[in-house]
């Protein structure tokens, strides 16, 4: 129980930089352990790091691996608020796990799963912190994975040119502000 939990918190508590560290030594092409599993499947060396065909994957596996401890924590916060009489008068009438969940769990858990989802998603546009550890302050072989944010500190901290950030991060939140509006609506008018 409480272990687990402080387990999966732990990637929420550490340094998205020293993370990046570990998993840059992970994805290595030629002594990562990732790699070393993959060669037990018999795939790979796959080079996560310097392939750019490859590179969208590691990002992906290291953002995900890094969310989930946020996620993880709020959902099962959700589960605990959830009565369990109501689990308890289910069961008395029949009720199989299945329809319990889709009945009881799921319509209980509706607010944290939006919430969830629209905090993932305005997290997607705002990467950064997880390109720049994996990929040593480059955004992967080739600038394949520039975003928004990465393109925005090039402009201001790199370029300097401070005029083209600011135009850039204004679109960047006007972006994001109508996008999380038109999302908020859909689930709202998926949930009813």
């Amino acid at each position: 129980g409480k272990f687990f939990e402080t387990l999966f918190f732990i990637p929420y508590l550490t340094s998205v930089i020293a993370i990046g560290i570990v998993f840059r030594y992970l994805f290595h092409g030629q002594y990562g352990f990732i790699n070393y599993v993959l060669g037990f499947i018999g795939l790979g060396p796959i080079d996560f790091l310097n392939d750019p065909d490859y590179n969208m994957t590691a990002l992906i596996i290291f953002g995900v691996w890094n969310a989930l401890a946020f996620n993880i924590i709020v959902i099962l916060a959700g589960l605990r608020s959830i009565d369990k009489n109501y689990y308890k008068v289910a069961e008395m009438f029949g009720a199989s796990s299945w329809e319990q969940f889709r009945k009881i769990t799921l319509p209980q858990l509706k607010s944290i799963i939006t919430f969830l989802f629209l905090t993932s998603f305005i997290t997607a546009f705002k990467v950064y912190n997880s390109i720049f550890a994996l990929f040593n302050g480059r955004a992967g072989v080739g600038n394949r994975l520039v975003t928004a944010v990465f393109y925005i500190y090039n402009k201001f901290y790199v370029e300097y040119r401070y005029g083209q950030a600011m135009a850039a991060g204004v679109i960047l939140f006007l972006f994001l502000l109508v996008l999380t509006f038109l999302q908020k609506k859909a689930i709202e008018r998926l949930a009813k």
